[in-house]
């Protein structure tokens, strides 16, 4: 779908001030600012429309973070659509600018290897818009985009292997999982030499031969097949869901031979 804006503003009304002023410091891009629109809004379903604009209608989301945005009804609609963009895309559209405003401002459904700004002053804030913009036009963010998509899953499976009482030690593009004084690590990266949706989990070393691999294809949905290259236990999984994904590495990594 062809992109409107080229930045979506989220804030709280609490912050309008300051996100106006921001706004005004970047005058010449196309900014969805809920002001500049009242009358294209007035009348029109807002539950779906706003939606439709952060998902599917912005370049860039920024989320103007304070503590007052987390307890927004329509702050916390739009968050919710830049969630299912950040979960339809897999991190691959780099959309996402989220500026702390104040220290209670953070949210936890931000995943942890997504930069975050701190806001000092309006001038600064107004820079790093218009760079972020700037270097859009020219960078191929593939494979970073592959590898942060390799971190969600580790985080998310470090996440549900702690849940089971497991000491675990999430960092990025690897997680070790600590049992009867034994330590496995694990690593989850993309093979760069292809340039082909794909990610291979190793063992150990990143020098040792993959021990599995995830692929997938976009469809009517986006699925995944999960290859596991282990001598005792040859299998691919294909057209399998997100959440089934995650299930899987957290059984391999569980269940992986010592």
């Amino acid at each position: 779908m062809k992109e409107q804006y080229d930045f979506a503003f989220s804030f709280a009304g609490e912050d309008r001030a300051l996100v106006e002023e921001i706004k005004e410091g970047i005058k010449g891009f196309n900014i969805f600012y809920d002001d500049d629109y009242q009358s294209e809004l007035c009348g029109k379903d807002l539950y779906s429309h706003l939606r439709n604009i952060y998902k599917n209608h912005s370049k860039y989301v920024v989320c103007f973070l304070s503590k007052n945005y987390k307890q927004k009804i329509w702050t916390n609609l739009e968050f919710s659509a830049v969630k299912e963009r950040l979960m339809a895309t897999f991190f691959a559209s780099d959309f996402l600018i989220p500026i702390i405003l104040d220290e209670d401002a953070y949210l936890e459904d931000i995943p942890s290897f997504i930069g975050l700004y701190r806001h000092k002053n309006v001038r600064d804030t107004i820079m790093l818009l218009k760079t972020k913009y700037e270097q859009s036009l020219n960078e191929d963010f593939y494979l970073d985009n592959i590898r942060c998509f390799g971190n969600y899953l580790l985080q998310e499976t470090s996440n549900k292997i702690c849940s089971r009482g497991i000491s675990t030690i999430y960092n990025d593009d690897y997680i070790i999982i600590n049992r009867n004084t034994e330590e496995q690590l694990f690593f989850l990266v993309p093979e760069e030499f292809s340039n082909l949706p794909c990610l291979l989990l190793y063992e150990g070393k990143k020098n040792n031969p993959p021990s599995a691999m995830i692929t997938w294809k976009r469809g009517a949905n986006i699925v995944f097949s999960w290859n596991d290259f282990t001598v005792l236990s040859e299998n691919t999984e294909e057209d399998i869901t997100l959440c089934k994904l995650i299930h899987i590495i957290e059984h391999y990594l569980l269940n992986c031979e010592r």
